[in-house]
């Protein structure tokens, strides 16, 4: 039975989150961008041409057409970032102002985003928790990513001068995490049935014959009211030669190794 309802019912409303992508005419922009969570997801996905990823069958327990037709899994992984605004120099805009995105990334061959990552992590540990990142886009088509370290961060800089909004921002971005379902931007998860379809070719996603009802946007801004703060710009990125993503990160002094136990407290402040 049908029930009454009205165009201001916000049930009906699926959350629907912004990805943290680069699109075709952001190639060498600099974005700025802090690991606000810990958590990354991580799924075994299949990637069909015309129609994108959809989550491993067989990775959840059921029979999956396409591992039967021999087609080869990668990873697919998933956490929380949020993106300053910044003006055209890249420095984090005054008054201050952020998004709070889903990064949905892979690894291609062992050589991709998440690798890359994993380099942040092991040379800065847990200081990459406590300083901000300047991402560039050399090929926004395969998101080839470049991370350069920025050495402080824009969250903590507010903290130090204007602790109440920071604690404000603090709980609307933890809010805003909480709410976000991850696994509904890593990757889809179809019936057997749906997947052989795909698999044969009766059903494309990216085909203009079916957009209109195969296509859903899963993107919209989540923004929050802005406050003023001091911030310096980021150092300017160095754009890589090749096509590959490649990390930058800076030397480790000595000077650096002994504040690692400050870096570890201050992480504590802005990541989860």
């Amino acid at each position: 039975m049908p029930t009454e309802t009205g165009f201001n019912d916000d049930t009906a409303i699926g959350p629907r989150y912004e990805r943290f992508k680069f699109k075709d005419d952001e190639q060498n922009k600099r974005k700025r961008i802090a690991f606000i969570s810990k958590k990354v997801l991580k799924e075994n996905v299949h990637y069909f041409d015309n129609w994108g990823y959809s989550i491993c069958l067989q990775s959840v327990g059921h029979e999956c057409p396409a591992c039967n037709k021999g087609m080869r899994t990668t990873h697919r992984f998933a956490t929380v970032v949020l993106e300053y605004y910044t003006d055209m120099d890249g420095a984090v805009s005054k008054p201050f102002g952020y998004t709070v995105k889903a990064f949905v990334f892979g690894n291609g061959k062992g050589n991709g985003t998440f690798s890359i990552l994993h380099g942040v992590h092991k040379t800065l540990g847990d200081k990459m928790y406590s300083q901000d990142c300047v991402v560039s886009c050399m090929n926004p088509k395969y998101q080839a990513l470049s991370f350069l370290p920025t050495g402080d961060c824009a969250l903590l800089e507010l903290a130090k001068v204007n602790k109440a909004a920071f604690d404000e921002i603090k709980a609307d971005y933890t809010k805003k995490m909480e709410e976000m379902d991850l696994m509904r931007v890593l990757a889809p998860s179809v019936t057997a049935e749906v997947m052989q379809q795909v698999i044969d070719g009766k059903i494309v996603r990216r085909s203009a014959k079916n957009q209109a009802t195969n296509e859903t946007a899963d993107s919209s801004a989540v923004t929050t009211t802005s406050v003023a703060s001091p911030a310096s710009a980021p150092p300017k990125a160095s754009v890589p030669a090749a096509t590959q993503p490649v990390v930058q990160t800076p030397a480790v002094s000595a000077t650096e190794a002994g504040k690692v136990e400050e870096a570890k407290n201050m992480m504590k402040e802005i990541s989860l």
